[in-house]
């Protein structure tokens, strides 16, 4: 299956390949644009061109696609786009310059927009029901823009729109739970909030958009993660990195359809992390955890989450982990489910277990260090002969320095055993005088 899934990749980009050509683009275009035509479609696209300060006029009446990156586009108007009709896709992203809309009927008339993407463009204010009346419009972009509000009516009668965009801006709190409330559509599918800062997520915060799948909410300086965010929705990928997590509550992913959740860089504790949130996510496959606070892994961490099969725990301060929260996951076995580089691990008696399991681990497992004991500091798990796990505790039966007796599991130190048979030396020597 996966074979045939590259083939009809490989085929669908040689066949787009084969399907695009640039034709002739009409008099007046500058160098450094060019029209192209790909399947159906013909498109217009303008790159590094800081003359461009307006929409072009010799732009083709026929242009389905409109690409200007890195220009210097200032002002869109009602009558910009009134030969264009055609358009399917609107893109004017990456510009120094800020793009302003001088009323809210820019786009009144394009009935076959699909995409309007602004990312990074200094937006600063959108009119009112700017994007309304759109029929087909299916993707938004206003990420890295100084948005600070949303108009209401942002995408009235416009009842596609399934991908929305609205990363590192200054919207507000309140803008952002109204997203979630679904006045700025229902159908929303895939959200893209990083970057946004809002700090907590509040208790069934996006239960009004049930088909969403997607939420990305990194770096939004998210503390605190209350019960339920996710009821009634889709979602299967949760991306919440880069913030800093200090309390997720037990029920915060109940009875969700999460099945990827990643949380790097957010200064996750292991009491934070193994509060119970994780074991109500039964769908999970994917857990990446890395560049945390996490110290240790108890023993039922991942008990129940029977699906998971890629537990990533790279670049923690993790140097115990309880005997074995791996088992019982079918999907962990023979496969490169744990990922465990760049952590302290102490690799001592009570570790023994994790050597032998590794054996089942594909990829590379020499980053698995050891910091404790001394006799092992800096060395690989993967190195170090399973006899060499060792425990400090003098109540252990496999103590540093010590061996075990295979008839009744004591153990006797070096030095013991030299003071032993120096006893028995001079007995033997005072048996053989008496003699």
């Amino acid at each position: 299956m996966s074979v045939l899934c590259v083939f009809i990749t490989l085929f669908s980009c040689f066949f787009l390949v084969v399907s695009t050509e640039d034709v002739l683009c009409p008099p007046g275009a500058p160098f450094g644009c060019r029209c192209r035509k790909i399947l159906d479609e013909t498109r217009t696209e303008c790159k590094n061109k800081y003359t461009i300060t307006d929409i072009p006029s010799w732009i083709p009446n026929n242009t389905n696609q409109l690409e200007f990156e890195n220009c210097d586009i200032r002002i869109l108007h009602r009558e910009t786009f009134k030969n264009l009709v055609n358009l399917t896709s609107i893109k004017i992203v990456k510009q120094n310059r800020r793009l302003s809309f001088n009323d809210s009927l820019v786009f009144q008339g394009l009935n076959r927009l699909s995409v309007l993407d602004f990312d990074d463009v200094n937006i600063a204010s959108i009119p009112a029901g700017l994007f309304a009346n759109l029929p087909l419009l299916n993707v938004v972009g206003l990420s890295n823009n100084h948005v600070v509000t949303l108009p209401v009516d942002l995408f009235e009668n416009s009842t596609n729109v399934e991908h929305f965009r609205i990363g590192n801006t200054q919207l507000n709190r309140d803008i952002i739970a109204k997203i979630g409330e679904g006045h700025f559509g229902q159908n929303i599918k895939s959200l893209l909030l990083s970057g946004t800062r809002f700090q907590l997520l509040d208790d069934g915060m996006f239960t009004s958009l049930p088909k969403l799948k997607h939420l990305a909410m990194s770096y939004c300086e998210i503390n605190y993660i209350r019960p339920d965010i996710l009821k009634g929705t889709q979602v299967t990928h949760v991306a919440l990195d880069g913030n800093h997590i200090l309390f997720v509550h037990e029920n915060a992913f109940r009875d969700s359809k999460v099945s990827a959740f990643l949380c790097n860089e957010c200064k996750l504790t292991s009491q934070v992390l193994f509060s119970g949130f994780l074991k109500k996510m039964p769908l999970m496959y994917l857990i990446q955890l890395r560049n945390n606070n996490l110290t240790h892994v108890p023993k039922n961490a991942f008990s129940g989450l029977t699906k998971l099969s890629i537990i990533d725990l790279s670049n923690n301060s993790i140097a115990t982990i309880e005997e074995n929260p791996y088992a019982n996951l079918p999907d962990c076995d023979h496969s490169t489910c744990i990922q465990l580089r760049n952590n302290p691990l102490n690799c001592d008696c009570n570790l023994a277990w994790l050597r032998t399991f590794a054996n089942n681990i594909k990829g590379d497992r020499t980053l698995w260090k050891c910091a404790r004991p001394r006799s092992v500091a800096g060395k690989s798990l993967v190195s170090i002969k399973i006899d060499e796990f060792c425990c400090e505790n003098a109540n252990s039966t496999r103590r540093c320095g010590s061996v075990p007796d295979p008839n009744n599991g004591w153990v006797v130190s070096a030095h013991m055993m030299v003071a032993i048979l120096s006893q028995i030396v001079v007995m033997f020597g005072i048996l053989l005088l008496r003699a």
